[in-house]
């Protein structure tokens, strides 16, 4: 974890007399320029599926609650689409993902650094998870 990020955390720590804390998260949020007149379903793996006959115009908000493997992590997934950019022909595709860990935490306890590792890796899987080989190619 960032060093700067550390000696912050230390000192908020010292400033509030040390509070326990029940529950650490973090949240990152992607945007994706995808390519305009592509089926979304070559960039992204996780869409709505909407049936025949229903007109569909790649406007939507979908959010999914999902844990890790161990169930010790939670992550809350949001997808959507914001106003594509017609002149550059491209699709804005955002994800948005919020990790956490809900437990007991002391704030000067030294774990704490290793628990906010595993929310970082726990978001990469659910990030790569998200996306195809096609996107990550694009951003590589």
């Amino acid at each position: 974890m960032c060093a700067d990020l550390k000696i912050i955390w230390s000192e908020f720590c010292e400033g509030v007399n040390n509070p326990s804390l029940s529950k650490i998260s973090v949240r990152y949020i992607n945007q994706l320029s995808l390519p305009l007149d592509e089926d979304l379903a070559d960039y992204v793996k996780l869409s709505p599926s909407v049936p025949e006959g229903i007109n569909y115009n790649n406007n939507f908000f979908l959010q999914i609650n999902v844990a890790s493997k161990d169930e010790e992590l939670k992550g809350v997934i949001t997808e959507t689409m914001l106003p594509n950019n017609k002149i550059e022909r491209r699709n804005m595709f955002l994800i948005d993902i919020n990790v956490s860990n809900v437990r007991f935490f002391e704030c000067k306890d030294k774990s704490i650094w290793i628990e906010l590792n595993k929310l970082r890796e726990f978001k990469n899987d659910l990030f790569f998870g998200c996306i195809t080989e096609k996107t990550t190619e694009i951003f590589n």
